[in-house]
């Protein structure tokens, strides 16, 4: 496991809290979770956030990682986002950080994220989304172990 990264070499569910912040510039709290499973042949990292808000509004995402091999510090995944349809991604391992870059099939939406290694227990997770070249929203969470 490179750089004895815990988060998505490790299955495990991890609790999600920070902010979420709207194209408009407006921040809201946010509570989730995200759960990594490994089979055979994909990974499943499975996640949840709920905005802490008058609106509830869900997000939800579901990544299919195919596994790092011996030798690779990255690996490509496929996410199916019930709001932007189907992304292709890849992560790569940075020293003490996780990057990941994802556009969607059709090429309107990409983003970037970072998930910064804090210890084997905390991960801090950085991202923002565009459309068309227009910013949607941005993420600061931090990711504990739970289990």
């Amino acid at each position: 496991m490179p750089m004895n990264h815990a988060f998505l070499f490790q299955p495990a569910t991890w609790a999600a809290t920070g902010v979420y912040t709207f194209a408009d510039g407006k921040t809201v709290p946010v509570k989730g979770e995200t759960t990594v499973t490994h089979k055979p042949k994909v990974w499943v990292n499975e996640g949840r956030m709920r905005l802490l808000d008058e609106t509830g509004l869900k997000l939800e995402n579901r990544y299919e990682i195919l596994p790092f091999t011996e030798g690779r510090d990255y690996t490509s995944w496929k996410s199916f986002n019930p709001a932007l349809g189907v992304l292709i991604g890849a992560f790569s391992i940075v020293a003490d950080s996780i990057i990941s870059m994802s556009a969607s099939e059709d090429g309107q939406y990409y983003a970037c994220e970072y998930l910064l290694r804090i210890d084997d227990l905390t991960y801090r997770n950085r991202g923002v989304l565009f459309r068309s070249g227009e910013k949607l929203s941005s993420w600061a969470v931090d990711l504990t172990k739970k289990d």
